[in-house]
């Protein structure tokens, strides 16, 4: 549900900013942002690639991968699922992505930094180096969308907060659906929602049934970006692809 994870936080903080009375550009803005920062915990998934690297070419496709998801369960839903990790994140990202360069703008930075640091540093202490690896990974892609943020935008440090707070908290949620459930009180041990949740006791059906929900998803973010750009949805749709849907 890596799609549906960002296409489901922009619909969301689009919708929240028009209905506070932004102009539609700036809702579609902070919405994009939103669902930026909400697809970064998934950056976890790049540690899979060291499966491949174990993998030999005797063990055909198939080996490939099972050899990619089985190092993809050490780390995935981890550190970069958490609740914890994302209230301390979030205003780090926010502080990151001010445009001044006064004294008091490079302090904030500092002090952004130092936060990013101590979450690496509670990661290897935690649960050891490639936590502490897939940490780094987690906090330079934060960076990096918070720095675009300030180069390309007028947003405020504030309102980049709310909207990463948003992005990572509403991550976590979508993958009660699929796979086993985020750590999401790391580094603290509380077990919180320990089973995904089931839609349907056939597997199958329940497999459909989140499906059914990631498409959903996207159709409510294509709606959301209609409706703020002025277009109709149902002109957009091709008729022959709307039987192909039926």
């Amino acid at each position: 549900m890596f799609i549906g994870h960002g296409l489901l936080a922009f619909a969301v903080a689009a919708c929240v900013a028009d209905w506070r009375g932004w102009e539609p550009r700036r809702a579609l803005l902070v919405g994009a942002v939103a669902g930026a920062f909400a697809t970064i915990p998934d950056i976890d998934v790049v540690y899979a690639l060291v499966g491949l690297l174990e993998w030999q070419v005797s063990d055909g496709a198939l080996g490939a991968s099972t050899a990619f998801w089985d190092a993809s369960r050490d780390v995935h839903r981890s550190v970069t699922h958490s609740l914890v990790v994302g209230a301390i994140a979030a205003p780090a990202f926010g502080l990151l992505a001010a445009r001044s360069s006064s004294a008091r703008a490079r302090i904030a930075r500092g002090a952004a930094i130092a936060l990013l640091v101590g979450l690496v540093v509670i990661a290897v202490l935690r649960d050891g180096p490639i936590a502490a690896l897939v940490m780094c990974l987690f906090a330079a892609s934060g960076l990096l969308v918070a720095r675009g943020v300030a180069r390309a935008s007028t947003l405020s440090p504030a309102t980049v907060v709310l909207a990463a707070l948003w992005g990572l908290w509403s991550h976590p949620w979508g993958d009660l659906l699929t796979g086993s459930p985020p750590d999401w009180l790391f580094p603290f041990g509380a077990p919180v929602l320990e089973s995904r949740l089931v839609l349907h006791s056939d597997p199958t059906l329940n497999l459909l049934g989140a499906f059914g929900i990631e498409l959903a998803t996207i159709w409510l973010a294509l709606a959301v970006g209609c409706r703020l750009t002025d277009r109709s949805l149902l002109a957009a749709v091709d008729r022959r692809a709307g039987v192909g849907v039926a």
